[in-house]
């Protein structure tokens, strides 16, 4: 299992970096929180954290984190 958190601030070489890695890895992925910065809107998902794990879609969980929630009903 591999487990990645704070993995969704737009415009982040980790970001990049570190979804890159986890695909070049096997097994199940685990995103532990704080996935889509800053607010876990629709828009935050599509643009901070799909260019670079949505590929991985098929392979992860995500367990939400704070930042994850601050849109009401996220």
């Amino acid at each position: 299992m591999i487990v990645a958190g704070d993995i969704g601030m737009c415009g982040s070489a980790g970001t990049v970096a570190t979804a890159q890695l986890a695909e070049s890895m096997s097994g199940t992925l685990l995103l532990a929180g704080d996935i889509a910065y800053p607010v876990g809107s629709a828009l935050d998902l599509q643009q901070c954290f799909d260019p670079a794990w949505g590929r991985l879609r098929g392979r992860w969980h995500a367990s939400p984190g704070n930042h994850d929630y601050l849109t009401p009903h996220a």
